[in-house]
């Protein structure tokens, strides 16, 4: 329920500027949670979305999340509400593990919250590299 998918397919048929999911197929040498294996995304320098609701707003959040290990070379940065930086361009976890992050408190004064991921802007490519595998929101 938190996911923003964006766009369409009348909108947006191609995907560009909307959620993609990814199921790869893979015999995957090494045991890993089957979550971790599938990611959602965004293409190009489109941001991916999730929004949350409903959030205490004089509580303290953390997100926890785990990026897909596609495209590793391409950092990522997350941040919340209106270019609230939760994290700069960082480089994804290799081999996947989570990671967390303090929620800034003005990105929930509203009780809502909303989280947009960017790749490095410009890789061009297939415009993969913006990918999550998890996702929590804590209340700490």
């Amino acid at each position: 329920p938190h996911l923003v998918r964006g766009l369409d397919f009348a909108e947006d048929p191609a995907f560009l500027r909307s959620t993609q999911r990814h199921y790869p197929y893979r015999k995957d040498p090494k045991p890993s949670r089957l979550s971790w294996r599938c990611s959602s995304g965004s293409l190009g320098d489109a941001p991916f979305e999730m929004r949350y609701r409903d959030l205490d707003p004089e509580a303290q959040y953390r997100v926890r999340v785990v990026y897909s290990e596609a495209n590793p070379h391409i950092k990522v940065r997350l941040e919340a509400k209106d270019a609230i930086e939760v994290h700069p361009f960082i480089q994804k976890q290799a081999p996947q593990e989570p990671i967390e992050f303090d929620i800034p408190p003005e990105a929930i004064q509203s009780g809502e919250l909303t989280l947009r991921w960017y790749r490095e802007p410009g890789w061009g490519g297939a415009g993969r590299g913006c990918e999550v595998s998890e996702v929590w929101l804590l209340k700490v």
